[in-house]
């Protein structure tokens, strides 16, 4: 009666033939169960990860995909190698006339040869390669020597071939093969306890919904049950194995939606770092619309790119963001359009612990009825989630019914104590007396008040800075600003704020004429931004040619027609300066 086998054996055979002698020798190893995957680096690597769930002890290949797996993974990994035989008998059998050859491979299978070949009657060069893409230059030296043979590893074989050069493949035998099995079953006798101990612990991973994949600290993988079609999501995790932080991560790759956990882990004195994964399916993109989700490194590179970071605005709101830094209560922002909420809202999530969470804006003006649906009776959906900053922009957007569902939902699902909660509203449009009330009640935020742009007491500065910025980005050399052009933009009103402070100065760098900016200029600029003063503060005739008695529908397409006819027709950034959705802007034209 045959005995159970005892160590759980992969191996990756570069070339079938390597495959088949495996087959052949593996009955002289009754304790080794032999699972054998054939393929070349890329092949056994997507096979070393599609069988990492079967609780493997000890992985066997040889060449460069030993050393691959070897890089890439914690697992032991045995490298069949190859003896003075192997060459001898590849020599006979391919080169009777022991004319000149060359052996080309990784280091790894050729430099244990080189006394070898020193020594040998053959008239043998060795050529190794530690690295793929040092093998083109090798090739061009060997393709210049006049060899009668080239011997090659499985990685270089197709490559000499195509030179039109005699290749054979440097063959591992029987001998070889069956020397790594018993270094393999060594290995796993001396560790015998501690396979026990890791089979039990991967089996118990098994058992749970997440997958997993865990790093050790030298970035290789100790363990994943992941399948190999994820290898996408393998890399992304791989971008953030630099800081050991406990981090919670979105990624999403198609319709997949991958909820990511990163858990620094320490065991035996070992570091390493753990990624438990839940899958989802993603919303449709119709389902979507309005939110989205990002990362702390996704928010660092929105906030960084933006006017109020580069004009240094966080210095002037140090004071008044000081009430909301570090507050338990959701947090209620309020200002001007494009004053900076939503940079004051990153600003606020890039400086607390809740940066290693999700961030999730929800933009209320963009809604539409299944994207609401998705958001509201979605079990996917961000409002009940786990441990995320969920910004609610332009919440004075929704209509009072759906603002009035929405709070109660948020308030029923626990997300205020759960999640980081910042909400923005739009001064200009404040919320009805009840809506207010109703907000406080049920929320009981923490208020914060943002300046508008023209209150900023360092807006030369701001100039300053922005133009050397926008330089910089486009390469041109920088102008000089006239005092009397200074002193122009930092009188203006700006009640475009930060997005009509941009536009303007980009204006201004575009009209420059030999090298400066002038006061005529400043003027255009200021000319050109008109479209803005609809939505604020403005002493404009333009503003006054609208008649405001009448119903507000025909008010507000006579606004955006004003503003598209300003922008020469493009309605793109007719949209941006309006701060609407190109879906608004047609709809309120259509009617």
């Amino acid at each position: 009666m045959a005995t159970a086998a005892r160590y759980h054996v992969l191996f990756i055979a570069p070339y079938p033939e390597l495959a088949d002698i495996v087959t052949e020798v593996a009955p002289d190893f009754p304790d080794l169960a032999i699972t054998i995957h054939e393929g070349d680096l890329s092949q056994g690597l997507a096979a070393a990860l599609s069988s990492m769930d079967v609780s493997f002890d000890i992985v066997v290949s040889r060449g460069g995909t030993a050393q691959l797996l070897e890089d890439e993974f914690a697992l032991p990994v045995v490298e069949v190698g190859l003896s003075a035989s192997d060459l001898f008998r590849c020599l006979v059998r391919y080169n009777p006339g022991a004319k000149r050859c060359a052996l080309v491979g990784f280091s790894n299978v050729l430099e244990p040869l080189r006394d070898i070949a020193s020594f040998s009657d053959f008239d043998l060069d060795l050529f190794p390669v530690s690295f793929e893409d040092e093998l083109p230059l090798v090739l061009h030296t060997i393709e210049e020597g006049s060899y009668s043979l080239v011997l090659c590893d499985t990685f270089s074989l197709p490559q000499v071939r195509e030179l039109g050069l005699n290749a054979q493949l440097l063959a591992s035998g029987p001998d070889s093969v069956s020397k790594a099995l018993m270094e393999a079953q060594l290995f796993c006798e001396r560790s015998s306890d501690l396979l026990a101990k890791n089979r039990m612990l991967w089996n118990l991973v098994r058992s749970q919904d997440a997958r997993f994949v865990v790093f050790s600290d030298d970035g290789k993988i100790t363990y994943t049950n992941v399948e190999e079609s994820h290898d996408e999501l393998i890399a992304y995790m791989r971008e953030h194995l630099d800081e050991r932080a406990d981090e919670r991560l979105v990624f999403q790759q198609g319709r997949s939606l991958f909820h990511i956990h990163k858990m620094p882990v320490e065991s035996g004195g070992e570091e390493f770092l753990a990624f438990s994964v839940m899958h989802s399916q993603a919303p449709t993109n119709a389902a979507h619309v309005g939110i989205t989700r990002r990362n702390r490194s996704d928010i660092e590179d929105e906030y960084e790119r933006s006017i109020f970071h580069i004009t240094q605005a966080s210095q002037e709101l140090a004071q008044v963001l000081a009430p909301a830094r570090g507050a338990t209560r959701p947090i209620l922002l309020a200002g001007e359009p494009s004053c900076g909420k939503e940079q004051a809202a990153q600003l606020l999530y890039l400086t607390s612990s809740w940066k290693t969470r999700p961030f999730v804006r929800i933009d209320c003006s963009l809604l539409t009825d299944r994207s609401w649906d998705y958001l509201m009776n979605s079990p996917a959906s961000p409002l009940y989630g786990q441990e995320a900053t969920i910004f609610l922009n332009s919440f004075q957007d929704l209509p009072d019914a759906r603002a009035q569902l929405l709070i109660d939902a948020m308030r029923r699902s626990g997300l205020p104590a759960r999640d980081h909660l910042i909400v923005s509203v739009n001064a200009l449009h404040a919320l009805s007396a009840e809506m207010m009330e109703f907000l406080s009640e049920n929320l009981r935020c923490t208020m914060v008040g943002l300046p508008p742009l023209r209150d900023r007491s360092d807006l030369p500065q701001a100039i300053t800075l922005c133009i050397d910025s926008l330089c910089t980005e486009s390469g041109a050399a920088r102008p000089v600003v006239t005092e009397e052009a200074l002193s122009l933009l930092a009188k203006h009103a700006w009640p475009g704020n930060y997005a009509e402070f941009r536009t303007v100065m980009e204006y201004c760098l575009e009209h420059a004429s030999g090298g400066g900016i002038d006061a005529s200029c400043a003027r255009q600029a200021l000319q050109s931004s008109a479209p803005y003063s609809f939505g604020g503060r403005t002493d404009s005739a333009d503003a006054g040619s609208i008649s405001l008695m009448r119903p507000l529908h025909d008010i507000e397409r006579d606004i955006v027609k004003a503003t598209i006819e300003r922008c020469h027709g493009n309605q793109t950034e007719a949209a941006r300066i309006l701060q609407v959705s190109r879906t608004t802007i047609w709809r309120l034209l259509k009617d």
